[in-house]
């Protein structure tokens, strides 16, 4: 959250800004460490092709992507949790791959389990919702998150869980 990082990631991403690379950012813990309203602030300053959104959905072609922010509660009465379910009922017959970003695992091993309570209660019911339309949904569904800082993946009804590795972690 602090500026100078902020101007470090602009500096190290300006090549794909300038060849108009699609950056689909997702909103973590690390952007909100001490001041949660200067966190999200800068990150929407930050990514200015998500207009605003904590959390949205685009569609490239045929992958569709849909990013949630795990700093919002996501209980059944939620307002993410409603959203997250209308994306679901409504992925378009053309979409092949449907990938779902959020910072905290859905599925972790039993090491992360056990060590750092993983996956929380607001991943399990998000998982819970995607596998409950997942008789619904035509395309290969993929969900990436991050947040332990090491590779992890996994296979669960059909859908494959990537952790990405980085999540948070010094360069």
């Amino acid at each position: 959250q602090k500026a100078a990082d902020w101007e470090e990631f602009q500096r190290e991403t300006a090549s794909w800004r300038a060849d108009g690379f699609p950056v689909l950012p997702t909103l973590g813990n690390h952007e909100i460490y001490y001041d949660r309203e200067l966190g999200v602030a800068n990150y929407l300053k930050n990514f200015p092709g998500i207009a605003g959104h904590r959390y949205y959905s685009a569609i490239l072609g045929s992958v569709e992507v849909i990013s949630l922010d795990m700093n919002l509660p996501a209980g059944p009465r939620s307002e993410l949790q409603r959203w997250f379910e209308a994306q679901l009922d409504h992925v378009p017959p053309t979409v092949e791959f449907l990938v779902i970003l959020h910072h905290l695992p859905w599925v972790a091993d039993t090491q992360s389990q056990f060590v750092a309570n993983l996956p929380t209660h607001d991943s399990v019911v998000l998982r819970g919702a995607l596998e409950a339309h997942l008789l619904r949904i035509r395309a290969k569904v993929v969900v990436i998150n991050g947040h332990i800082h090491n590779y992890e993946r996994f296979e669960r009804r059909g859908v494959e869980y990537v952790v990405s590795g980085v999540g948070g972690a010094e360069p």
